[in-house]
C-alpha cells in the first residue's frame, strides 16, 4: 500500500467516484524483488488489478507462490527446526525514493494452510539497511520458524531402529550352540542397512550438516558388525569346548547322562565361549546406552 499524488481527484468533478479498480499495468508499482528467489524473483503479474480511492492510497495485493533458497540444517532430523528468510527488497529504488514499511500484522499466521510435514511454529519481520554505491536501501526481512512433525518419523524410523539395536543385543541370550545367533544378527545388520538408506532418502541433498540419526544408524551398523564377528568367535570357541569335553551335539540335553560329559561344569565354571559371550553381550549394552544418550542428548538439547 502506498500513496501516489498523481493519482488524486476530486469526487464531485467525476460523477461521485471514489474509487476504482485497474490493472496494474496502468500505474506506477515499485519494483519490489525477492532477493533470495529461485524462480519468480519480482512481484508482478499483469493480471493483478490495483485498488485506487481518491485520495491517491493505493492497495496492492499481489498473489505470488515463492521458491527460496533456505539453509538447512537436519542435525536434529526428525526433531529439527530450521528458520526461512525472505528478503524483499527495492530493486533500484534507495530508502529517499521508497520506504519500505511493515503493518501491523506483516505475518497473518491464520491464513496459513497446514502442511503435513512442518507447522510454523514462529515468524517475524525486521526492517534493515545495506549500502550500495554510496546509497542506502531498505528491505524487509521476514523470518519464518519451521518444525518438522516428528510423531510419525518417530513411530515409523526411530522406533524400529532402537527395536533393531535391542534385538541385537538379545541375539546373545540364543543358546551357544544355535546357528541362528548368526541368523538375527545378519538379519538387524541388513534392516539397519535398509533404514539407513531410507532416511538419507528423507534428507535434503544441501543440507550442510550431517544428521545424527545417520551417525546414529551408522554406529548401529557397526556393532552389528561386532556382533556377527562376536557370534562366530564364541560358537567356534563353543566347539572346541565340546570337544575338548568329549561330548557329541546329540548327547547335550539328553536324558542318559555320559561318563566323559562335564557340560553341568562348563555352565557352572564358566567356559570359554560362555566367557565371551557374556563379554561381548556386556559391551554391546554399553554402547548401545551410551550412543543412545549421547545422540539423544544432542537431538534434544
Amino acid at each position: 500500500m502506498w500513496r501516489d499524488e498523481l493519482l488524486t481527484w476530486n469526487p464531485a468533478l467525476y460523477g461521485g467516484i471514489k474509487h476504482f479498480i485497474v490493472t496494474q499495468d496502468y500505474i506506477w508499482k515499485p519494483d519490489i524483488a525477492i532477493y533470495n528467489s529461485i524462480c519468480d524473483f519480482y512481484l508482478s503479474s499483469s493480471v493483478v488489478n490495483v485498488f485506487i480511492n481518491n485520495q491517491g492510497l493505493i492497495l496492492w495485493e499481489p498473489p505470488v507462490i515463492l521458491e527460496l533458497s533456505c539453509k538447512v540444517d537436519v542435525s536434529k532430523y526428525p526433531y529439527d527446526k530450521n528458520t526461512c528468510d525472505i528478503k524483499m527488497i527495492s530493486w533500484m529504488y534507495d530508502v529517499a525514493a521508497i520506504n519500505i514499511t511493515t503493518g501491523k500484522e506483516p505475518i497473518i499466521m491464520d491464513r496459513f494452510v497446514p502442511n503435513k510435514v512442518f507447522i510454523v511454529s514462529s515468524g517475524g519481520v525486521e526492517c534493515r539497511y545495506y549500502r550500495h554505491f554510496k546509497k542506502y536501501y531498505k528491505y524487509l526481512l521476514f523470518k519464518i520458524t519451521l518444525a518438522r512433525r516428528a510423531m510419525y518419523p518417530t513411530m515409523t524410523i526411530v522406533v524400529p531402529i532402537i527395536m533393531l539395536a535391542i534385538l541385537n543385543i538379545l541375539s546373545f541370550l540364543i543358546a551357544l550352540g544355535d546357528k541362528d545367533k548368526l541368523s538375527v544378527a545378519f538379519t538387524t545388520l541388513l534392516a539397519s542397512t535398509v533404514f539407513l538408506s531410507i532416511v538419507d532418502n528423507e534428507l535434503p541433498d544441501n543440507s550442510s550438516e550431517i544428521s545424527l540419526l545417520i551417525v546414529y544408524i551408522s554406529l548401529l551398523i557397526l556393532i552389528s558388525i561386532f556382533t556377527i564377528a562376536g557370534h562366530c568367535v564364541t560358537i567356534a570357541v563353543h566347539d572346541m569346548d565340546l570337544k575338548a569335553a568329549k561330548v557329541s551335539p546329540d548327547s547335550i540335553g539328553g536324558s542318559k547322562p555320559v561318563a566323559t560329559f562335564k557340560w553341568w561344569n562348563i555352565l557352572t565354571s564358566g567356559s570359554r565361549a560362555w566367557g565371551l559371550n557374556a563379554l561381548f553381550l556386556i559391551f554391546n549394552i554399553i554402547f548401545f546406552v551410551v550412543v543412545t544418550c549421547v545422540v539423544s542428548f544432542y537431538l534434544f538439547a
